[in-house]
């Protein structure tokens, strides 16, 4: 008891560290990051910055070639690659980086994406990025429903925008845009709400930075700052100046950044605004983003439907600014809405839920808290207890939604199959959420093996591109790329027969293949297969120089590897002899 008591006293006296805590934990809980090609760039340029001292990909380029990926998050521009996306983000979050790239510089590990190591590293550290700014995102939507309303209406409302909305299933997962969004607009909030109690320049000149790194963060999410622009102009005095000078000082290297590589302000978004078109399709995509089985805002998180009914509410606040603030919100996410109805692709790809609409969820949560302050869960009348199941309801299914993504999501390749098109997000026999979760959970697996991995790969020394060429004249190959058996019946060299040979320090080798996993002894046989997806001991090779640029290979089990026959691999020679024999060929 007395332990509990001391636990709980710690809470109340360290209450926005506790809540951060449980958000970062809860965020981090699936082990994993879920990004996308999108997020790419944003979760490298940290490294490129701190390696290089540059905003270039040209060292991380050719992995993506080598994977025949389409490159869309690269552009090329004066000899460089460099983002497709605004950078305002990996910028920000660059110092997050810093003990962790020393940590892969002590253990030389190279930052080069063919090395497993420094792969894994990427991932994490963008889970852990994403996470971070998604928990701080709670903690100032929680000051500012502590400033507008009470503290208990605080943190059931937090509560609900960290782990009710696509906050937990977009921001914290992996570093989209819309994170930093989210942040930007829930702090800006909070100083709003503090200048309206003790008026500062210095809130002014903060409020100013913020939004200048909230327009070249995600140009289309602009239409949220009205509300603040709002704000500001009604001072009609210095403060304006402050305000606008110190927009310009934050967005203003990001401004030149922009003009520099793609001739205009907004960057590499401009390829979304290109999407952009009026018609009577727009219509259909403004209820697809409402009520859309497998993308709509109320279907993934019925609850915010209290965030309509709280808008009401917002005409009962005696602060005048604060209520015009809080009413242009309003406008602003219906303005939202209706561009990014507007957009050809307003489902927002492959991703989980409404992700477009993720930035505007603290403004949201504002509104949420509004209509719970008044909420009675006296149960005694039949009309209360009818409204408190309703509620009840809702906020399961929101939490259940999230809880799908975060543990459940990708499963069942319901982005990718059938093709990416509008008509299936109406399907409400294959809703995403329904497909996804009846696929089955993916288990986290334990993050101390993420450390032996990285470390293990410290042990690496240069890495190198071949095909292995059997004594049957024909070539070694991984079918389908991956993922199955190996072979050795190819007469040329396709991306099937190349892996990469990554020669360890102590005389052995692990080999990838193109789909990036690794070739392996079969667990409790011989049979040689590419299907792992991290180094163990099945998975290296001792190697035995024969000269002439032929090896041999020694598996875990004590045997070499050896052709049986052209559909047949396997670890089950004692000696090197022809069958044992592959020649190194550089493609």
């Amino acid at each position: 008891m007395k332990l509990i008591n001391s636990i709980i006293g710690f809470i109340k006296t360290h209450e926005l560290l506790s809540l951060f805590s449980l958000f970062y934990l809860i965020y981090n809980l699936n082990m994993r990051p879920i990004g996308s090609v999108d997020t790419i760039p944003a979760s490298l340029l940290p490294f490129s910055i701190l390696e290089n001292h540059n905003l270039y990909f040209d060292n991380f380029y050719s992995y993506y070639a080598n994977m025949h990926y389409l490159i869309s998050f690269f552009a090329q521009v004066n000899g460089h690659y460099v983002s497709g996306y605004p950078i305002v983000t990996p910028v920000l979050i660059t110092p997050f980086y810093i003990i962790p790239y020393l940590l892969l510089k002590l253990s030389h590990i190279p930052i080069d994406l063919s090395n497993p190591g420094f792969n894994l590293t990427v991932s994490i550290m963008e889970k852990l990025a994403a996470s971070f700014i998604a928990a701080l995102s709670g903690i100032f939507v929680f000051l500012s429903l502590k400033e507008l309303i009470n503290r208990k209406t605080a943190l059931i409302g937090t509560m609900i925008f960290a782990l009710a909305t696509n906050t937990w299933t977009v921001s914290s997962q992996g570093l989209w845009q819309h994170g930093l969004v989210e942040l930007i607009l829930a702090l800006s909030i909070y100083l709003v709400l503090l200048n309206e109690k003790h008026r500062s320049d210095k809130i002014i000149i903060s409020l100013g930075i913020l939004s200048g790194l909230f327009f070249l963060n995600r140009p289309v999410d602009i239409i949220l700052l009205i509300p603040l622009l709002y704000y500001i102009l009604n001072f009609k005095d210095r403060r304006i100046v402050y305000y606008f000078g110190s927009m310009a000082l934050s967005g203003g290297p990001f401004l030149i950044y922009n003009y520099y590589y793609y001739g205009n302000p907004f960057g590499g978004n401009s390829i979304l605004l290109s999407g952009f078109s009026l018609n009577s399709n727009n219509i259909i995509s403004f209820a697809g983003l409402l009520i859309s089985p497998s993308r709509g805002l109320f279907v993934y998180t019925p609850i915010l439907i209290l965030s309509v009914l709280g808008y009401l509410k917002t005409l009962q606040i005696e602060n005048k600014n604060i209520r015009y603030l809080l009413m242009l919100f309003g406008g602003s996410i219906l303005l939202s809405l209706l561009v990014y109805s507007s957009f050809s692709c307003w489902w927002a790809g492959g991703s989980y839920g409404p992700r477009f609409l993720t930035g505007m969820l603290p403004a949201l949560a504002m509104f949420l808290g509004l209509y719970i302050k008044d909420i009675s869960f006296n149960i005694k009348t039949r009309k209360n207890l009818l409204k408190v199941c309703i509620i009840s309801i809702s906020l399961l299914w929101s939490i259940f939604a999230q809880l799908v993504g975060a543990f459940y999501y990708p499963n069942g390749n319901w982005d990718g199959s059938p093709s990416d098109n509008g008509d299936r997000l109406w399907d409400y026999n294959d809703t995403q959420i329904g497909r996804t979760f009846n696929a089955g959970i993916i288990y986290p697996h334990n993050p101390l093996n993420d450390i032996r991995f990285i470390m293990f790969w410290s042990k690496m020394g240069h890495t190198d591109r071949v095909a292995l060429r059997a004594h049957n004249g024909q070539y070694i190959c991984a079918e389908e790329g991956g993922g199955h058996e190996v072979v050795a019946n190819r007469n040329s060299v396709g991306p099937w027969e190349i892996f990469d040979i990554k020669y360890l320090r102590d005389n052995s080798v692990v080999l990838l293949a193109s789909n990036r996993q690794y070739v392996s002894v079969e667990g409790g046989g011989c049979k040689i297969i590419a299907n792992s997806d991290f180094v163990g001991p099945r998975e290296i090779f001792g190697l035995k120089d024969l000269g002439n640029n032929s090896v041999a290979l020694l598996a875990s089990n004590g045997q070499f590897v050896s052709v049986e026959s052209e559909r047949e691999v396997v670890a089950n020679a004692n000696s090197v002899g022809s069958r044992e024999t592959f020649g190194l060929q550089h493609p």
